[in-house]
């Protein structure tokens, strides 16, 4: 209860951003992480889902840029 972030936002926003070079990377990444850490821990799976609109999707590399640059 008096956690800062879930852990799927620790692996995502603390863990996997700093070190991945695309949001879809990073979620792939925290996905991982939070299978694995589910799966040791005996924790049924919660299986975070992503999902992005046709829009988003286009600008995502742009946005991306900006995110991360230099890292590309």
């Amino acid at each position: 209860d008096d956690a800062e972030m879930t852990y799927f936002g620790r692996a995502f926003f603390d863990e996997a951003l700093r070190r991945e070079q695309s949001l879809w990377s990073a979620y792939a990444s925290a996905r991982e992480a939070i299978r694995a850490r589910e799966a040791e821990q005996g924790y049924e799976p919660s299986d975070p889902q992503w999902w992005v609109g046709e829009s988003m999707e286009r600008e995502l590399p742009a946005l991306e840029k900006t995110l991360f640059p230099g890292r590309q």
